[in-house]
């Protein structure tokens, strides 16, 4: 980006990108993109994007020419090559899948959430239902179970959020898929 020449509409983008907290945009956009190649594409990262055909799908949201897209993107380790976009590393896209399934609100929330005290002290909250933890087997992701299992060793409330999803699937048939990745993780 310092190398460009911004637009009108770019210089606008940008500013408002920063404002916003330009790297917290930035990550906040590469986790729902790769939530969307595990959704859309099945993990596969290899994503094709013709503006005139794919203007109104879900991939116009990461490869549209909205000027916030386009400084999101070019900000973003991802290559390109003709119409195919991809994470530089496949490792990357499986990060933010992790981050995806587990992201503690901040910093601040993360190390107050370690301490025994507190987490004796509430139940943490569940889990988020709708997220790849529930949808998807995560035994083919040894990178993303990696990356978890790493979360797990930090985070005692990751930890019982996972007891707690093991727990619930004794009574609730649902949560199977994430009960098994639950299992793997910890």
């Amino acid at each position: 980006l310092r190398t460009s020449t911004l637009s009108q509409d770019e210089l606008k983008a940008f500013n408002s990108l920063m404002d916003d907290d330009f790297v917290e945009c930035g990550t906040a956009y590469l986790m729902r993109l790769a939530e969307a190649i595990f959704k859309e594409q099945d993990g596969n990262p290899i994503v094709q994007y013709i503006q005139r055909l794919d203007k109104n799908t879900w991939k116009s949201a990461f490869f549209g020419t909205d000027a916030e897209v386009k400084l999101l993107r070019d900000a973003s380790p991802l290559m390109r090559t003709g119409n195919q976009y991809r994470f530089v590393h496949r490792s990357v896209l499986e990060y933010f899948l992790s981050r995806i399934i587990y992201n503690p609100v901040s910093i601040d929330d993360d190390k107050e959430a370690d301490s025994q005290d507190e987490a004796e002290a509430s139940p943490p909250r569940p889990l988020d239902a709708n997220s790849l933890l529930f949808q998807k087997n995560l035994l083919e992701e040894s990178s993303v179970i990696q990356f978890l299992c790493d979360r797990v060793k930090l985070n005692l409330t990751f930890e019982q959020q996972l007891r707690t999803v093991i727990d619930q699937s004794k009574i609730d048939a649902s949560t199977t898929i994430a009960a098994t990745n639950a299992i793997t993780i910890l």
